[in-house]
């Protein structure tokens, strides 16, 4: 798969590592263009090319939003993404003012017709760099509201070795997954995580 990855910090660039481990092809890009990538290539090989933002979100058959939530300049235009898979990594910081909403509602609202699924934003990036492939396989909430986005975000979570939980629609899920949702940060397996989610099924 083509995957386009808006975002090289250490999650961005962790799950770039992870992909390209497995065999897709990996568009990188940040706000600062594709010129900043070069160390990045190298590192990360053959399977890696650089383009802008909107450049890299055209390109690809799937997106992933890793780069700084506040970080506006760095999300691709609604056209670029119209119709694909988003996977929305970002986290609002505490000090945010969403209005009550998660962060995720307003990554939707700002990219109308993405179907947009909430996924690799609740561990750690140490843990999301060391704990792939453990025997017991550690757990990724996905949440959104397309049923064959998250089937798709699903398969890519267990071809790196973790377990992906259904959290449930983009709303819900996300209040599980963000900040102080009761599965941020949790190191649980998937058995562990659906007995978490258990008494609100």
């Amino acid at each position: 798969m083509r995957i386009g990855l808006i975002g090289t910090g250490r999650v961005g660039a962790t799950l770039a590592g992870h992909l390209v481990g497995v065999g897709h092809q990996v568009i990188l890009a940040n706000s600062r263009g594709p010129q900043s990538l070069a160390s990045w290539l190298r590192v990360l090989g053959p399977l890696t090319s650089a383009e802008t933002v909107n450049g890299a979100a055209r390109a690809a058959e799937l997106v992933i939003l890793a780069a700084p939530w506040r970080e506006r300049s760095a999300l691709p235009s609604p056209s670029a993404v119209t119709g694909k898979v988003v996977v929305d990594v970002m986290n609002a910081e505490p000090e945010d003012d969403l209005g009550g909403r998660t962060s995720s509602a307003w990554t939707a609202e700002r990219l109308p017709g993405a179907r947009v699924v909430k996924a690799f934003n609740a561990l750690y990036w140490e843990h999301l760099r060391d704990q792939a492939g453990r025997p017991d396989r550690r757990m990724i909430p996905l949440c959104g509201d397309d049923a064959a986005a998250k089937e798709a975000v699903a398969a890519i979570v267990t071809q790196l070795g973790f377990a992906p939980v259904d959290t449930g629609d983009l709303l819900t899920g996300s209040r599980l997954q963000e900040p102080g949702g009761e599965l941020f940060q949790r190191d649980l397996t998937e058995s562990a995580a659906r007995s978490v989610l258990l008494p609100a099924a």
